[in-house]
């Protein structure tokens, strides 16, 4: 078992080492069917270990995929998953944070399609689903405060995000898509808050995406909030986690007042 820091009464879960990115830990979950999937945590110094506190989940876009080499915490994806351990966000927000990395097969991203695979579909378990999994076996390991799961994601993580939100309806208390796409089709009414970003000269991932999606939440009466870039593209990470509000307004949001100021 590893040890935990000074600081910090949390200890990580049996399957974690310390990693070269200090103060992430490096992580491995295997599903109960033997799917496994690499995830980067980080448990804040400001827990006395007893309070229930926040998990936020970053999924990273397309070039973070590998195999355990640190890629969602570095790089551009350091914006979607590094900047809620920053020591003046976690001293008045603590939470847990988690930067799973999926090793898709071909074709594939976070998820294989849009739909959720059918019961018994004897396929390896996608890569969002072992995520949904690996949330609810933290939550019995780590004081985790499961009315307010929060997610985001960027690119291909910002489809994922979207996809969690029609596939596990008022799970999350919010999510922050940004620049991705999901299934406008399969949006019902949900108590998950969102707040989506997208450039709107985006030539990867069309600005249409994101606005498909808030337009069929509205249609729903769901909570949405939406901030579209002005002349900037697909590269809007660091744009769009530092937009004045966004930390405060996330961990505001709760299952049991999701939305409410």
């Amino acid at each position: 078992m590893p040890t935990a820091d000074a600081m910090t009464s949390l200890i990580p879960p049996l399957g974690c080492d310390s990693s070269l990115q200090a103060p992430w830990w490096q992580c491995l979950y295997r599903s109960n069917t033997g799917e496994e999937l690499v995830y980067y945590l980080f448990l804040p110094n400001h827990s006395n270990g007893l309070e229930r506190l926040p998990l936020v989940t970053f999924l990273h876009g397309s070039s973070g995929s590998g195999p355990g080499d640190g890629k969602p915490i570095r790089g551009g994806h350091r914006h979607g998953s590094g900047i809620w351990i920053q020591d003046e966000i976690q001293t008045k927000y603590p939470s847990i944070v988690i930067a799973p990395q999926a090793q898709p097969a071909k074709g594939e991203t976070w998820v294989r399609v849009w739909k959720a695979p059918a019961p018994g579909d004897p396929r390896p378990k996608e890569a969002l689903v072992l995520v949904n999994e690996l949330i609810d076996d933290l939550a019995t390991l780590l004081p985790v405060d499961t009315q307010r799961l929060y997610l985001t994601g960027q690119s291909m993580g910002g489809f994922g995000a979207w996809l969690a939100y029609t596939r596990y309806p008022g799970r999350f208390a919010a999510i922050v898509p940004v620049c991705g796409g999901g299934d406008a089709a399969a949006v019902t009414p949900n108590s998950t808050a969102v707040w989506a970003f997208h450039g709107d000269r985006d030539r990867v991932v069309p600005a249409s995406r994101s606005r498909e999606m808030v337009v069929a939440i509205e249609r729903s009466n769901g909570i949405v909030r939406y901030t579209e870039y002005n002349g900037l593209d697909h590269n809007i990470f660091e744009r769009s986690y530092s937009e004045p509000g966004l930390i405060e307004w996330l961990f505001s949001q709760r299952l049991s007042q999701a939305g409410l100021p």
